[in-house]
């Protein structure tokens, strides 16, 4: 085998999905997280692995393990774009 220098290699990730790999109740969790690319293609796969006293802050709130998952991996989620309501065109009055 021949050895090469390493170089980086940069993608893009512009989404990411958590999955529950792992319970142990009480304790902790594991998920398995695929970061995605803009041409939904997973860039990579990560382990990651709740202490417990994170687990025991989860509760039933989900938000709090994908920003959890997000700050572990270094992710910043942005806010989702505002979407423009349309303006209503003025109704003419009839005249009676």
């Amino acid at each position: 085998m021949n050895n090469i220098e390493q170089i980086g290699v940069w993608r893009s990730i512009v989404g990411f999905d958590v999955k529950l790999l792992r319970l142990n109740m009480f304790v902790d969790a594991t998920f398995i997280v695929d970061s995605y690319d803009n041409t939904d293609k997973i860039v990579k796969t990560d382990y990651i692995t709740l202490t417990t006293e994170e687990y025991q802050q989860w509760n039933s709130d989900d938000s709090y393990i994908v920003n959890l998952v997000a700050e572990k991996l270094g992710y910043v989620i942005k806010p989702p774009e505002p979407v423009a309501e349309p303006v209503a065109e003025p109704v003419a009055e009839q005249p009676v």
